[in-house]
Order: C-alpha cells, then sequence, then structure tokens
C-alpha cells in the first residue's frame, strides 16, 4: 500500500515562487511506485487548496487559473487519520495524509509556524521540529549558538529595523 505524502508549498512571505519551484521539484523526485504525492499549494493570502496540476510547475504561470481549479482545503485530523477537507459549506473528505513534506521557504512556511501546526494536530513531517526552525531562521541566535560552540563566524552588527529607520545617521 502507498502512502499519501502531501507536499505543503507557497505561503504569504517574500519567497513564495521559490518555495513552488523547490515543493515542484521535490513532488517530480519522489518515487510515485511508492508514494500517492498530493500537493498542498498555500497561497499568498494564506488559503489552502489541492489538486493534482499543482505538481506542474508549467501551471503556475497563471496562478488564478490554477487556483480556479484546485479545491480550497485545510488539513484537518480525524480520528487517527489526517485529511484534506473542502473549506465550503459542506465540507467533504479530498483524500488523506500519512505523512507531510513542508517544501517551502521563508516565515510560515520553515519558521517553526507549520511546523507547530502539524504538531498540534498531530500528523508526522519531514524536517526541523518547531524549535529548531524558529532558531534557524533567526541568524543572530544561529551565529551566537554557532559561536557557543567554538565554530568560528564572521564578525556581524544587527539592529532592529526600528533603529535602522530612526537612525539620524543615513
Amino acid at each position: 500500500m502507498k502512502l499519501n505524502v502531501g507536499v505543503i508549498f507557497g505561503g504569504s512571505n517574500l519567497e513564495h515562487e521559490k518555495g513552488i519551484i523547490t515543493a515542484t521539484s521535490v513532488m517530480n523526485n519522489l518515487n510515485t511506485d511508492k508514494y500517492n504525492i498530493i500537493p498542498i499549494y498555500i497561497d499568498k493570502h494564506n488559503v489552502w487548496y489541492t489538486g493534482y496540476h499543482l505538481k506542474d510547475i508549467i501551471n503556475f504561470r497563471d496562478i488564478a487559473l490554477c487556483k480556479r481549479y484546485a479545491k480550497k482545503v485545510n488539513l484537518v485530523p480525524s480520528g487517527k487519520n489526517f485529511i484534506l477537507q473542502t473549506t465550503n459549506l459542506f465540507k467533504r473528505n479530498v483524500s488523506y495524509v500519512d505523512l507531510v513534506i513542508p517544501s517551502g521557504v521563508g516565515r510560515y512556511i520553515n519558521d517553526g509556524s507549520l511546523e507547530g501546526y502539524l504538531d498540534i494536530i498531530g500528523i508526522p513531517y519531514t524536517g526541523c521540529k518547531v524549535l529548531a526552525s524558529a532558531i534557524s531562521k533567526d541568524k543572530v541566535i544561529i551565529k551566537d549558538l554557532v559561536r557557543a560552540n567554538n565554530i568560528p563566524v564572521c564578525s556581524y552588527v544587527w539592529f532592529y529595523k526600528d533603529e535602522f529607520l530612526n537612525s539620524k545617521k543615513k
């Protein structure tokens, strides 16, 4: 029996398109003899979609058309299973998901947010857990951790955005 693998990508971040490229590459290189691949696309407004045409990067040339033929879904627990369920008034199960591969990049996808949601509903996923994902996105903290473990780090300066914007030296 094949494992149903949901590949989650997209999201409301600056690296949205890079996530699409990464995810379509992942989906096209998974072994289809072992896995049923279920694309789960998150648009820039955080609306989740699924549809087999989302596996092909060519279809993302026209995102509006791509979304028109996809189903709006939520990933929810159902007993011991995890289902993609339509979001309309009459909820319908679209497919089951056994495992998730978070395959996007950027805020809300690999910063601990998505991992936290997946932990809450209890679905297994690949990659880092919440803490490791969150820490790795904070460049100052990760450099301090690396330096604390006697690994050389280049000198750096950090500041908050407001400090930069309100600085008299520009």
